[in-house]
């Protein structure tokens, strides 16, 4: 008779592994800590830092983090919860992370179950902005008070704002991807299975920056690629033999390669191989590279400074390169394929103290960045004091009247429309 190993934790299962829906390990540890009602410090000897790195990673720490819980569990696939099998990826800086803020979906949140519910690692990424299950939007703030949420709150507090003490669950959000932010998701997707997967080993410390070199210069080699792409990819080369390559160089590079994020780290020289195909013949359209997308977004920007120009205030117009900001293009950009109406709306600044245009910029760009950490619709009904009030708190407690907020709300239904008009879907897309 084989006698039972005994370990210092509960050998409780981490959820979802082998697949893209793997528990975090971030979230493992809390609901041990709630199952034994013990503080995780005791467990290591010193205090919670509240970051991801402590866990899940990127970072260097966890490695060591890792292989203590596994030895406390008895659990040996604890891994599958965190970024290590990424290799390289996983270190500190490279996959763009925050540290102490996390994201959540409010339809998992509403429907817990202690027994079965759990957070997945995949809200961890960077480029994953929906949940897998529910499809709708992660939140990253309190909607009652706008607070964010500490990484390392208590299981038993953790769906509750920290500071409001409100319910962080309810209905979904939802709001159309554009077809390059869809595929990074799913591409992203392909990462956390592959960490969550106990059978693939883990990727050379080396492949990032490999796959990285090999496929710029490649397409350096190609007689078809645009200048304005040979320099960007110059510097990235010069990265990758510096500092390290991205997630964001990752992502740009495998797709205008056409293959996958995952091929590129288990197979760099053979994936940065692979024959280039450019936006329009089956690529997937990069943001930086996509002739189309530009395109769209040039004509959005015409279109929005036309319908700003005519119905704003002189004094509340925002200068050109904050519309060019909220929808998406690179003003250099837009200095390059200058128009007529453009001219047209610049006219309308002239004469404006620079001291007032600063102040004026400030708050419109306070109000997309509003707007874009609480998941709302410029269209919605809301408090124009509370929104004067969160626009002081972006500006460094700067006094903004209701009439400011309510003019930066108006930009941003105009944008709303122009988007929606072109069907361009480019709100999602950077590329400043």
């Amino acid at each position: 008779m084989s006698l039972r190993r005994w370990t210092v934790l509960p050998p409780l299962d981490l959820f979802g592994v082998g697949t893209n829906l793997v528990e975090s390990l971030e979230h493992y540890v809390l609901r041990q800590a709630w199952t034994t009602g013990r503080n995780p410090a005791a467990w290591f000897g010193r205090s919670i830092i509240g970051s991801t790195s402590f866990f899940c990673g990127p970072g260097t720490g966890f490695l060591s983090t890792i292989e203590r819980m596994q030895e406390l569990t008895g659990c040996s696939d604890l891994y599958c919860g965190t970024l290590r099998n990424l290799g390289g990826m996983s270190t500190s800086g490279r996959m763009g992370l925050t540290s102490r803020v996390r994201k959540w979906c409010p339809m998992c949140y509403g429907s817990w179950d202690d027994d079965k519910s759990y957070e997945l690692l995949a809200w961890y990424m960077p480029h994953i902005s929906r949940c897998p299950i529910h499809d709708c939007l992660l939140e990253r703030v309190c909607r009652e008070c706008s607070a964010k949420q500490r990484i390392n709150r208590s299981y038993g507090r953790r769906r509750l704002c920290g500071q409001c003490g409100a319910s962080l669950g309810g209905s979904g959000l939802y709001r159309d991807q554009h077809r390059y932010a869809a595929w990074a998701e799913a591409e992203s997707l392909l990462l956390v299975q592959r960490c969550a997967d106990p059978d693939r080993a883990e990727c050379d410390h080396n492949a990032c920056n490999t796959f990285a070199n090999e496929a710029a210069k490649a397409i350096l080699l190609d007689p078809n690629t645009p200048e304005s792409v040979r320099h960007g990819l110059r510097r990235v080369v010069e990265h990758a033999n510096g500092t390290g390559s991205d997630m964001d160089t990752l992502l740009n590079l495998s797709a205008m390669l056409g293959v996958h994020v995952v091929d590129a780290l288990d197979d760099p020289i053979g994936a940065a191989s692979r024959t280039l195909v450019w936006p329009g013949k089956g690529a997937v359209g990069v943001q930086d590279f996509s002739c189309e997308a530009s395109r769209t977004r040039l004509a959005q920007l015409e279109d929005l400074a036309q319908r700003v120009g005519s119905e704003g205030e002189r004094l509340c117009l925002p200068s050109l390169w904050v519309l060019a900001h909220l929808v998406r293009v690179n003003y250099q950009h837009v200095r390059r394929h200058w128009s007529p109406a453009l001219t047209s709306y610049e006219q309308l600044l002239v004469g404006t103290d620079p001291k007032v245009r600063r102040e004026i910029d400030q708050w419109h760009l306070g109000a997309a960045s509003l707007v874009e950490e609480l998941a709302i619709d410029a269209f919605d009904v809301f408090d124009p004091t509370w929104v004067s009030r969160e626009l002081a708190k972006r500006m460094g407690g700067v006094n903004v009247r209701m009439y400011e907020a309510l003019c930066s709300f108006q930009v941003l239904r105009l944008r709303d429309e122009v988007v929606s008009f072109h069907d361009g879907g480019a709100e999602n897309i950077n590329d400043s």
